[in-house]
């Protein structure tokens, strides 16, 4: 028996053994506290057949195919869940402990530790049964729901505003819900909700009705597939199940287009194709080499490139900033930017302890944390910085006399006047 299961025992204060004889927990045919017989029967009587499965091809799930996983202990690839949810697929994935969280991280659903609930009311004033409120009222899976109680729950962090239907007060979720087209994805971060003893709670087992008709896609015979533990998910999907509201628009290629740069790094050669292109990149440099290098040796050797022969010498600063301002020529100032971007790496690492800040944190958390600590001011600075920073070349290519990239002189100024805002807001802690 788990350790969760023992905390489930002692939240009810009932003896397992009243309840006949115990089979797996998250099992659909184990009666006793910790199974799911009691989420089995009540699907079977919203209309639903009940599947339980181990493994399960992508493709074998039909349109009107509800898919529960429960604590897995394998990975999920999370491309794979992604693209089933864009096919217009419905899960709920529960998870606290388990596996899960590479598969919602890419949902932008970043999971938190357990016991990290900071909730005003418990179970029977039991710190490990804290009782998740409504966030979100609105909701399908809120309706008639009060609360739902919980059990040593993990928490859902750094989701996106919109997507919490259940927490906590500080903000945390147990409960998050995600649209993507006609796909449907409810991620609960406390399995246990769903078992037999927990489903005694009026608001759990609201909430657990809500979810299968959210969830359902009408049809003649829905089905629930549960599937728990060491589970293993084959293929890729590629059934279309729902109606893409985008198909067929601009902006439903667009979607498309930016899912396949997305997983580029999902396809990458073996170590005898990387040598095959080797040699053929080596062959059409060698040939390039035959056509060129002579023309160019047509041209006198005059030895100019090394600024050895006088005359000139390097520009002193007065002399760059002066071809820099120099009218008419069109001079990029892709150099400058990358100074300034550097200086405004540095800034925030050093206002948020965290070395190359720009670099290392994604550009949500980054701003989250900005205007966590400094106020909204400098978060709208940085956020007013992040186009041109995204576009500014690294400092080594701007300086290079062979780079293309462009930087107008008027880009550049507004760069310089969001960055001065921003670090106005940081501070001293900044400096």
């Amino acid at each position: 028996m788990s350790g969760r299961a023992l905390l489930v025992l002692a939240l009810l204060a009932v003896p397992a053994a009243a309840h006949g004889q115990e089979a797996g927990e998250y099992d659909t045919s184990n009666t006793a506290w910790n199974g799911l017989s009691t989420l089995d029967a009540l699907a079977r009587g919203m209309g639903f057949e009940v599947h339980t499965e181990r493994t399960l091809s992508w493709d074998e799930i039909e349109p009107t195919d509800v898919l529960f996983i429960l604590y897995p202990t394998a990975k999920i690839e999370p491309t794979h869940l992604t693209h089933f949810l864009r096919n217009g697929g419905r899960v709920l994935l529960a998870d606290d402990f388990g596996r899960a969280e590479e598969a919602l991280r890419d949902l932008e659903i970043l999971r938190g530790p357990g016991g990290a609930a900071h909730a005003e009311q418990f179970w029977d004033d039991q710190t490990y049964a804290p009782i998740a409120k409504v966030l979100d009222s609105s909701h399908p899976l809120a309706a008639g729901v009060d609360s739902i109680t919980t059990n040593v729950p993990a928490v859902w962090r750094d989701l996106r505003e919109g997507d919490r239907v259940f927490g906590f007060e500080d903000g945390s979720a147990v409960v998050a819900a995600i649209e993507m087209g006609d796909g449907r994805l409810v991620a609960l971060s406390d399995p246990s909700v769903l078992i037999n003893r927990m489903l005694e709670f009026e608001g759990n087992l609201a909430f657990t009705i809500n979810l299968l008709r959210w969830l359902e896609r009408p049809g003649e015979q829905p089905r629930l597939i549960i599937m728990t533990g060491d589970l293993a998910m084959l293929g890729q999907p590629s059934r279309q199940l729902g109606v893409d509201p985008q198909a067929g628009t601009v902006g439903g290629a667009l979607g498309d287009f930016n899912e396949w740069l997305k997983n580029l790094h999902l396809y990458y050669p073996q170590e005898p194709a990387l040598r095959i292109i080797a040699v053929i990149a080596a062959i059409i440099l060698a040939l390039i080499a035959l056509v060129v290098l002579p023309r160019l040796r047509r041209s006198p050797l005059d030895g100019s490139w090394t600024r050895a022969r006088g005359g000139g010498g390097l520009a002193t600063p007065e002399k760059l900033l002066a071809d820099l301002d120099r009218a008419g020529r069109g001079t990029s100032f892709a150099l400058p930017a990358a100074m300034l971007r550097d200086s405004i790496n540095t800034r925030l690492g050093l206002a948020l302890g965290q070395p190359d800040a720009l670099f290392a944190l994604p550009e949500n958390v980054l701003l989250t944390q900005v205007a966590t600590r400094f106020g909204p001011s400098a978060a709208a600075a940085l956020a007013a910085l992040m186009p041109q920073l995204r576009v500014v070349p690294s400092r080594a290519q701007a300086a290079s006399p062979f780079q293309s990239a462009f930087f107008p002189q008027r880009e550049f100024e507004r760069m310089s006047a969001d960055a001065d805002r921003l670090y106005r807001n940081l501070g001293e802690e900044a400096r």
